[in-house]
């Protein structure tokens, strides 16, 4: 997109500009896109952690009170044999199960390098709760800037539909843009097309598109369409960032409790037998 745009600035010889209302565009995606990961390398960081704490107290605390737990002789809590089973289990095969994340990983990397497994997982994460959402209007937004910044810069609005598909990083959107391309190259509005997906493209995106189109102000109303989403983007992700603490808070809280009642369960019952 970007040598889309530099090529098309130096043919109108308004280069300058193009190159300003590039570094802007290019500010604005890199700012989303940095608090979108933001938002989701924290959740993720918090669960790989509680991940390690909880095998290695599978593996090294659990182990040391099993004895304690089946000296008495008397039935265990199904919680405790649960906890039991779990440690036994991290203790003989978390070799086993570390190659089995690993080869998860490397076929999750093997297919996202094919065009139909990229396909497929891209899909998947659009249709992720409250991610997928996100996900969609942040690709929402870039559609919408890309083309109003080509569409500013004189290119085509058939060139700039293809242009924006291989710019936006997501193989779904990416062959829903470029059917749009083909479908404006044979006279069909850009805004009736996309009122078809209203999952991709939200019915106000295509209405407003359609505006656009049958005023010749295209490149505007696109920019308006971004700084919505934009916004939006702002929005979602502040908000997640609030819901996801207490979240996190009651899975850590809910894997604490478990464990502590699996424990003090039979030191209780071995207390009140010894008294």
């Amino acid at each position: 997109a970007d040598r889309g745009m530099i090529a098309s600035g130096e043919a109108s010889g308004n280069l300058n500009a193009i190159l300003h209302d590039l570094a802007h565009q290019s500010e604005k995606s890199a700012l989303i896109i940095s608090k979108v990961r933001g938002a989701m390398i924290y959740p993720a960081a918090i669960f790989i952690i509680m991940g390690i704490c909880l095998f290695l107290i599978l593996t090294m605390v659990v182990p040391k009170l099993t004895e304690l737990f089946t000296s008495g002789g008397k039935e265990l809590p199904t919680s405790t044999q649960l906890l039991m089973k779990a440690s036994e289990l991290a203790q003989n095969y978390w070799a086993a199960i570390l190659l089995f994340i690993l080869f998860l990983v490397l076929c999750l990397i093997g297919l996202r390098q094919t065009k139909q497994g990229r396909y497929s997982i891209d899909l998947f994460l659009l249709y992720t709760p409250v991610f997928g959402k996100l996900l969609r209007e942040l690709m929402v937004s870039r559609f919408a800037r890309m083309l109003s910044s080509l569409m500013k810069a004189g290119v085509p609005i058939v060139h700039a539909l293809e242009i924006d598909a291989n710019a936006l990083g997501n193989a779904v959107y990416t062959q829903r843009v470029s059917y749009a391309a083909q479908d404006v190259a044979q006279g069909i509005p850009l805004g009736e097309n996309l009122s078809g997906s209203d999952f991709l493209f939200p019915p106000m995106v295509a209405s407003m598109v359609l505006v656009g189109e049958q005023t010749a102000n295209l490149s505007e109303v696109s920019s308006k369409v971004a700084d919505y989403y934009e916004e939006e983007v702002d929005n979602a992700v502040a908000s997640l960032s609030k819901l996801m603490e207490p979240m996190i808070l009651v899975v850590m809280g809910g894997m604490v409790g478990f464990i502590v009642a699996a424990i003090m369960q039979p030191i209780m019952s071995l207390s009140d037998i010894s008294t």
